[in-house]
């Protein structure tokens, strides 16, 4: 369901509020079902303060038609049991953020195993933003 690409994103990016941070190295997981393109997850092994409670190792985006059928929920979990990835990470869980607002992005890093840790508002994106840890499971 995942087709891989990768894009490395060099240099800085300005927030909302004007600070600047480093961009960090990423991958485009590409996910495909059916043959069509239905979405993304940005897979960022290493994260620094800001994207720690906005953005975190994991972003992810799906189509408006493919929405609350499990796609998301299925590739966040191909990604979770991928070792090679899972190896690179610079902790032994995974930040996953979403809206406050956004009850079928909560749910997908539920099903994943993630466990809530905090509310908390992004002064840099100016947002809403709750900040979950998925444990990792090591010796996969």
């Amino acid at each position: 369901i995942a087709d891989m690409r990768i894009t490395h994103k060099d240099g800085y990016f300005t927030t909302k509020n004007g600070s600047q941070w480093p961009r960090v190295p990423q991958e485009k997981i590409w996910i495909v079902a059916d043959g069509n393109f239905i979405g993304a997850i940005n897979f960022r092994p290493v994260v620094h303060k800001m994207l720690e409670n906005y953005g975190g190792h994991a972003g992810y985006s799906i189509t408006p038609s493919a929405r609350n059928k499990g796609y998301m929920t299925k590739a966040l979990g191909l990604l979770l049991s991928d070792k090679d990835r899972m190896t690179k990470l610079d902790r032994d869980y995974m930040i996953v953020t979403t809206g406050s607002d956004n009850a079928a992005s909560q749910k997908t890093i539920t099903n994943n195993g993630g466990v809530f840790i905090a509310d908390f508002y992004s002064e840099e994106m100016q947002l809403d933003r709750q900040v979950y840890h998925i444990p990792l499971k090591r010796g996969l």
